[in-house]
């Protein structure tokens, strides 16, 4: 059962609720939180929302995917003077209240991929409501092992070498100012990773609350995680690392293009929300 609905302060923002048809006000269950993948609009990439959204409804799970100011069929205010982040953040607030106001469910957790990720932790920090999140190819930091199996293929390979080197040296290189785009360009639509002691300021402020994660990493972002432990190793001796699990899916691409891929990611996300 899936309804469109109009929401906000200001009625721009559009999204659709997923019910299975046992669904009740009051939900004990967890309810899921579907957040944009920076310019992609609720379906998400290859419609990964709505399938997901589908296996939800079919055991027993709401679901509620959204688009978010200026994203697919939600306005963006042209008097709007925040900036795009914040306006990010209070359109998430503005669906956790419909959310409390329709389903009343017992939790919310929040799920994003790339910039919705990125959206997804900073939602989770900023509202009590939410009491956990799935991050998608979210947040990386690098360790010993991380430098070891990214750079020492290069360092055997003299092509692959130079190459890397030219690339740095282009980033060193001052951009023309054409190329510096401000907060409301193209931008807006990627994240920089925070710093490492905010992230684990928030984390254990998460983990105090009671809070849990699931974190699932591709091949896609070798750039920045490259073998499963990553997390675990970059946090070692923290708390919060007992509030987080982490799947690498080693050989998917960044937007799960495969079915197959898409199908482990979401058996894998559905034996996490079941459990938490």
């Amino acid at each position: 059962m899936e309804k469109v609905f109009l929401m906000g302060e200001k009625r721009n923002l559009v999204g659709i609720l997923s019910q299975s048809d046992s669904a009740k006000t009051g939900e004990e269950k967890p309810f899921i939180l579907m957040l944009n993948s920076g310019l992609v609009h609720r379906p998400g990439p290859f419609r990964m929302n709505t399938e997901f959204a589908m296996l939800l409804a079919e055991q027993g799970f709401s679901s509620f995917r959204f688009d978010l100011s200026g994203i697919g069929d939600s306005e963006k205010q042209a008097m709007d003077s925040m900036l795009y982040k914040d306006r990010n953040l209070s359109d998430v607030g503005e669906a956790i209240d419909f959310i409390v106001e329709k389903v009343n469910p017992a939790r919310i957790i929040v799920m994003g991929l790339c910039t919705g990720a990125d959206l997804a932790h900073r939602s989770a920090a900023k509202y009590d409501e939410i009491s956990g999140s799935i991050l998608l190819d979210g947040y990386g930091y690098p360790t010993q092992q991380f430098y070891l199996k990214r750079y020492a293929p290069l360092l055997m390979n003299p092509v692959r070498l130079l190459a890397a080197v030219r690339r740095i040296v282009k980033r060193i290189l001052p951009l023309d100012s054409a190329d510096n785009l401000g907060e409301s360009g193209v931008d807006a639509y990627y994240w920089e990773l925070p710093d490492k002691s905010d992230y684990i300021a928030d984390m254990n402020a998460m983990h105090q609350a009671g809070k849990k994660h699931f974190y699932a990493y591709t091949s896609g972002v070798s750039e920045y995680y490259n073998y499963e432990q990553q997390f675990f190793d970059s946090f070692k001796g923290e708390d919060f690392c007992s509030d987080v699990k982490v799947h690498f899916f080693n050989g998917s691409d960044h937007t799960y293009i495969l079915h197959q891929q898409r199908m482990y990611l979401f058996d894998a996300m559905l034996e996490w929300i079941n459990d938490v």
